[in-house]
């Protein structure tokens, strides 16, 4: 009965340690979903700091008579390695200034209408643009711009625009986003993903992701669980700095408990046999402390018998003791031994 109890307490024990360490788990890989969120963020406001400075300083030069140095400061703001695909400056006229060798503006090019200048107009100051898609000549493929609008006493000068190709921001999120089975995109406020490296395969189309998704609108972070056929998923998601955009997680919470279960047996297991050890070298010495003291007693008897002689000796035959008895019987005294 008691061994029962015991297996019983070690048994509650495992399963309240199981649930502290996948509880403790969970937390660590949030924590560290927030660490990649920070990452990213860093990312977007050195550009956002790049594009501001560059505003700024150019909007001080004479777009006519400092034609070449605007452009060239331009082209090397894309050749800088911040992986901008273009980087340009547009005034209220339309006219535009851009960093490709390739590109010159015509009358034809409305730059007040394009997404990323209404984009700028709309914020009234340095913000990330939703995808859109490029104008013809840049091959039909989706950007998102950083854009600054530079103002002076509520009069717009102009618009600084910079595109990132949507492409290199979902790598750029698997990059930041390492983890295995688990993957990280951007979501607008209002639930539209943005970019994603979805290496799970949920449906995005899904209705009912899309009702679960948009409930993020209410907070500015937190975690939440999503299940597919009985499949669970944990969605963390934070606001970027500065930002409508939402930074959002996906972990496949099956993976994020792999091998505790496995472990905590192991560790169960581990206990047990340390309990039985524990156990038996109790009873053994229990035991070993009878027998002796059963030995102790019987010596006693013995020595202190009034008919029986007692002789001791060590391990060499020298005698160490004897007892009223072997003295009378030997004509011995104890005395003349030493």
């Amino acid at each position: 009965r008691q061994r029962q109890m015991c297996i019983r307490d070690s048994y509650s024990t495992y399963t309240e340690n199981k649930t502290y360490l996948l509880q403790n788990t969970k937390q660590n890989q949030i924590k560290l979903v927030h660490a990649y969120k920070e990452k990213f963020d860093e990312r977007l406001s050195a550009l956002k700091r790049i594009v501001e400075t560059m505003g700024k300083n150019l909007i001080k030069k004479d777009r006519k008579k400092e034609f070449s140095s605007i452009k060239e400061i331009l082209t090397n703001a894309m050749n800088s390695g911040s992986g901008f695909t273009s980087v340009y400056i547009a005034y209220p006229d339309n006219f535009t200034i851009s960093g490709r060798p390739d590109w010159f503006y015509t009358e034809d090019y409305i730059a007040t209408q394009r997404p990323w200048y209404l984009s700028a107009v709309e914020k009234k100051k340095t913000t990330i643009t939703k995808p859109y898609f490029g104008s013809p000549g840049f091959g039909g493929k989706k950007y998102i711009s950083i854009v600054s609008p530079i103002y002076k006493n509520d009069e717009l000068l102009a618009v600084m625009s910079s595109d990132l190709e949507l492409e290199s921001v979902k790598e750029e999120l698997s990059k930041l986003f390492p983890l295995e089975n688990s993957f990280a995109f951007l979501m607008t406020e209002n639930a539209k993903v943005i970019a994603k490296s979805n290496k799970l395969g949920i449906d995005f189309t899904s209705k009912e992701l899309k009702i679960f998704l948009a409930s993020f609108s209410k907070e500015k972070s937190g975690d939440k669980i999503f299940e597919v056929k009985d499949k669970k998923y944990i969605f963390t998601y934070k606001t970027l700095d500065n930002s409508d955009w939402r930074f959002v997680s996906v972990l496949d919470e099956d993976e994020i408990y792999k091998g505790l279960d496995h472990q905590l047996f192991m560790n169960l297991i581990a206990s047990i046999v340390l309990f039985i050890l524990g156990f038996g070298t109790i009873l053994f010495m229990s035991f070993t402390q009878k027998e002796l003291y059963k030995k102790h007693l019987l010596l006693g008897h013995f020595a202190k018998s009034p008919t029986w002689g007692v002789l001791l000796t060590d391990k060499n035959g020298n005698i160490i003791f004897i007892n009223k008895v072997f003295e009378n019987v030997f004509e011995l005294k104890s005395k003349s031994l030493y």
